[in-house]
């Protein structure tokens, strides 16, 4: 059976900012689809064309950070921080049990601070012009996973 060894996500705290994503995540990004857990079919992937939602979200150089939903601001913070974190998977072999497996991931995370206070998180992957957040700590981009395009 596989246990978690490692740390729980975590961000940085106080007013830095880490300069590795100032000049990647920053800009507007356009909501291009989300993942749903099972197989695909007309409503999954969903996408904008087939819920008629448009959404984006907004991280800017001084850290401030707005979800943007229809054309409406439907969140919005004075400051978001990334973190980067690794944990830590093992167990023994299926196939020797004596043999003691270790598998080692890094993921990369924001933290969303609103009125002074943490508000929400999520373990993100950014791979060229795409914005990849996922609701698994590896970034394993399948049920739940929400893509978006960078758009400025």
């Amino acid at each position: 059976m596989l246990m978690l060894v490692g740390s729980l996500p975590s961000c940085k705290t106080g007013d830095e900012f880490d300069p590795v994503y100032s000049d990647t995540i920053t800009g507007k990004w356009m909501w291009i689809q989300t993942r749903e857990g099972g197989a695909p079919g007309p409503m999954n992937p969903l996408t904008p064309k087939n819920t008629g939602i448009t959404e984006s979200i907004i991280f800017t150089t001084d850290s401030t950070w707005s979800k943007v939903k229809n054309k409406k601001i439907i969140e919005f913070g004075e400051r978001f921080t990334i973190g980067h974190g690794v944990y830590i998977i093992g167990g023994s072999s299926f196939y020797d049990p004596n043999e003691n497996i270790e598998f080692r991931y890094e993921y990369d995370s924001i933290l969303y601070i609103k009125n002074g206070i943490p508000v929400g998180t999520d373990c993100f992957i950014i791979e060229e012009n795409n914005l990849n957040f996922s609701n698994s700590l590896k970034g394993v981009l399948g049920g739940g996973s929400k893509h978006f395009k960078r758009s400025k």
